[in-house]
């Protein structure tokens, strides 16, 4: 969306709402004016909402002169609201109610893939789509993973990166299964395979830490110990990537880097790797019954996906030359 609006608009100031944890993952895009972060654990609590309240009166400040909501949350429609800019606007069918806060409300298929959602808001406000994906690092977080690479001994384009866990659990592939495999990528020529993901997901795969702390430095636990920024580095020079529907895959369709997607409860049409469905390990095509949410379930989902198939697709992708 960002490169479609910047060249539709041109020299135009165009700013991008970011909660403030994942401001590096568009803050170096050549196309944006400013990442405007948005504090949400500050904002939080039984007084936060005093503090929200004076950040949305800088919002009005701005004076934007069209605001698009993409996400189509009641929050994300107060903020839209809260420029007071004279178009502002947003899906039809917005949640929580959140449509009556726009000025131009759009109808969209709900069954679009997300990103084709956004894209189809902008165009029928005048916006001709341009289907650009890239990511950008910043540098300071170039700089700081290439330090770390080099005291780890890792060569460029030398490593697979594994996304093990996800933020709901019942999107995870069982931790024993990835063991498996990152034994068998080591085993058959990749010298270094490492483990990525948030801290607080750490106990999702603690046999897969384990592992990793077996391995004599070749499995590289780097779990909650990178930035957003860093994260992108590393994942941008990865030979590959093999993850859950997590942050990390998505993070590989903007580098344009080889990948095995791992889905089950969520259906990729709507929010798999865009334009990568061929890439996609799908537990059942009959599972739109089960919820993500459903831990039980959504976890003998991807028990379907067996750790044959996964290294079939990973001898594929990588160039083990």
């Amino acid at each position: 969306m960002l490169v479609s609006l910047r060249q539709r608009y041109g020299d135009a100031r165009i700013d991008w709402i970011v909660q403030d944890a994942f401001v590096e993952g568009v803050a170096a895009h050549p196309d944006l004016s400013e990442a405007v972060p948005f504090a949400r654990r500050k904002y939080g609590g039984a007084f936060g909402w005093i503090s929200a309240l004076g950040w949305m009166a800088r919002l009005r400040k701005r004076r934007y002169d069209v605001v698009y909501d993409c996400q189509g949350l009641l929050r994300s429609a107060i903020f839209t609201w809260a420029t007071r800019a004279p178009r502002r606007i947003g899906f039809a069918n917005a949640r929580e109610g959140g449509a009556r806060l726009y000025t131009e409300r759009i109808d969209v298929d709900p069954d679009l893939h997300t990103v084709d959602r956004m894209l189809e808001l902008i165009e029928q406000a005048g916006v001709e789509p341009v289907r650009d994906m890239r990511l950008y690092v910043p540098v300071k977080a170039q700089q700081s993973w290439d330090q770390k690479r080099e005291r780890l001994g890792i060569a460029d384009e030398h490593y697979a990166v594994v996304a093990p866990t996800s933020r709901w659990p019942g999107k995870n592939w069982p931790a024993d299964r990835f063991a498996e495999t990152i034994d068998w990528m080591l085993q058959h020529g990749l010298p270094h395979v490492l483990i990525v993901g948030a801290k607080s997901e750490r106990t999702q795969c603690q046999s897969i830490l384990d592992q990793a702390e077996q391995s004599s430095g070749r499995i590289v636990d780097l779990m909650g110990k990178t930035s957003v920024g860093e994260l992108m580095a590393l994942i941008a020079g990865s030979s590959c990537v093999l993850a859950n529907d997590s942050a990390a895959l998505h993070i590989a369709v903007g580098f344009d880097r080889p990948i095995v997607a791992l889905f089950g409860a969520t259906d990729p049409r709507r929010v798999g790797p865009y334009g990568r469905l061929d890439d996609v390990v799908r537990a059942s095509t009959g599972c739109c019954s089960i919820s993500h949410k459903d831990e039980y379930a959504a976890r003998r989902l991807m028990e379907e996906i067996h750790v044959k198939t996964v290294i079939e697709r990973i001898e594929r992708i990588i160039d083990w030359s």
